[in-house]
């Protein structure tokens, strides 16, 4: 699977970014700053909040905002630690708004977006501030698709993802486990017309089932 980098990177190839540029680059590192309030405010809205200053907005002028603090120099070990503390907080909320399993294929599809951005003569376009413009031939990505076919794939019962994989009548990933104080696990959902034989076996502890829905609690082998 291509790492959400690697298609980054591409963009940024493509269109002009830099890559292992500077690290006291003052314009580049407020333009960062201002592009991660934008998809923040995105976010807000998206979850049904809006700005307490509609008019200007907390990412329109950062320069404002943030200031160079004399002495107090730029620090990549507590930029890195920011950073991954970022990621970290944004795959929590994929999981939390249950938008984890399809935040790859909304990646990719934003990536094909993103590479449409390019002008009528097939360069880049700038905004004035640097970050990149949508040019003439930008499509906009189609995340309704993509969450579409995720729900069209719930109910396959041959899409197999690790220790999990749906169920031909209720949809649902048959193997969801629910630990009790023994460490025992729990297999909810079964599909048995999946196996030439008929049968279901339980991941966890290897026992064949062959009822739908019937529950298996075993120690894990």
């Amino acid at each position: 699977m291509t790492r959400s980098i690697d298609l980054v990177r591409e963009f940024h190839e493509r269109f002009r970014q830099p890559i292992a540029r500077e690290f006291h680059d003052d314009a580049r590192n407020l333009l960062r700053l201002k592009l991660i309030a934008e998809e923040l405010q995105e976010l807000a809205e998206a979850l049904g909040y809006v700005c307490a200053d509609p008019l200007s907005g907390f990412a329109i002028d950062l320069v404002s905002v943030f200031k160079r603090t004399p002495g107090r120099q730029p620090n990549r070990v507590a930029a890195l630690d920011a950073l991954t503390d970022i990621q970290y907080v944004l795959d929590g909320t994929y999981l939390e708004i249950d938008l984890a399993d399809v935040k790859d294929a909304a990646l990719a599809e934003v990536h094909r977006s993103n590479l449409s951005k390019l002008g009528a003569d097939g360069l880049p376009v700038y905004r004035a501030d640097g970050k990149v413009a949508k040019g003439p031939a930008y499509v906009p990505p189609d995340l309704e698709r993509v969450l579409a076919n995720a729900n069209a794939r719930q109910f396959e019962t041959h899409d197999f993802v690790g220790d999990d994989c749906d169920c031909e009548l209720c949809g649902e990933g048959w193997c969801h486990y629910l630990h009790d104080e023994h460490r025992r696990r729990e297999c909810i959902h079964l599909s048995t017309s999946m196996f030439v034989d008929g049968k279901a076996e339980c991941f966890d502890c290897g026992e064949k089932i062959e009822e739908h829905g019937k529950t298996c609690q075993g120690e894990k082998r």
